[in-house]
């Protein structure tokens, strides 16, 4: 059972180093992906992706879209750690 866990394990990171494309800046950036998971819960997905862009420029923006798929793959996780307090 032990080596079965690893080698999904291995498998999930082998998966994730060679996916295609770029990866989103919400989840190469730390600074914007932590300025997101404060702010995703309180602000419209529009509003917040023009906060990003004034606060970190273009360069290092994203759009209402690319928050919207984040929120979708994240929403449970966020939440949750908002219940706890984290």
């Amino acid at each position: 059972m032990k080596k079965l866990k690893q080698a999904s394990s291995y498998l999930k990171e082998w998966r994730r180093q060679h996916r295609r494309g770029l990866p989103s800046i919400l989840e190469a950036d730390a600074e914007v992906n932590a300025f997101v998971e404060a702010d995703i819960t309180k602000m419209t997905f529009k509003a917040l992706a023009d906060a990003i862009q004034e606060r970190f420029g273009p360069d290092r923006s994203t759009s209402k879209q690319a928050l919207h798929r984040y929120w979708t793959k994240h929403k449970a996780r966020i939440l949750s750690e908002q219940d706890n307090g984290d």
